[in-house]
């Protein structure tokens, strides 16, 4: 069996058939990888994981809520209410604009939370052939955060 050095970074793979995809990869599909073969590609080119989104920071969420155009329009009110004394009036404005986005806040990393816990509920498979006989194994898909955050 033929071992691939690299696989071409920029093939069309989402083109090729399953055999020539198969081919270009170096992979019996009757037989599987090797487990020998599983093993040293694990270690080069490390698991196949599912990456995923490390979470926004609450500040940037914030952020971002403060940067919708209706706050923005009221921090401008806010600003004019202060510039024409009155302050009243400003000060009321300012509390509209801190409960808008600690309320928007509050519900987007509610929302996210949400989501990430239906994603663990989700557990995606992938029919393999490790070689060992030509039989069928399920090999489930690993998820991992990317580096960095928000």
């Amino acid at each position: 069996m033929t071992t691939v050095e690299h696989p071409a970074q920029d093939a069309a793979w989402y083109n090729l058939s399953a055999e020539d995809a198969a081919t270009r990869m170096g992979v019996d599909p009757e037989h599987g990888l090797a487990t020998e073969e599983v093993q040293r590609r694990l270690a080069q080119y490390g698991p196949n994981e599912l990456p995923t989104e490390p979470p926004p920071s609450v500040w940037a969420v914030a952020r971002a809520q403060l940067s919708n155009p209706m706050n923005i329009m009221l921090l401008i009110v806010c600003a004019a209410s202060f510039a024409i004394a009155q302050v009243a009036t400003g000060v009321v404005v300012l509390g509209l604009v801190m409960f808008n986005v600690i309320m928007g806040s509050s519900q987007e990393l509610k929302a996210r939370a949400s989501v990430d816990a239906l994603a663990q509920l989700q557990v995606p498979r992938a029919r393999v052939r490790p070689g060992r006989g030509g039989r069928i194994d399920q090999a489930r898909a690993r998820r991992h955060r990317a580096a960095g955050g928000g």
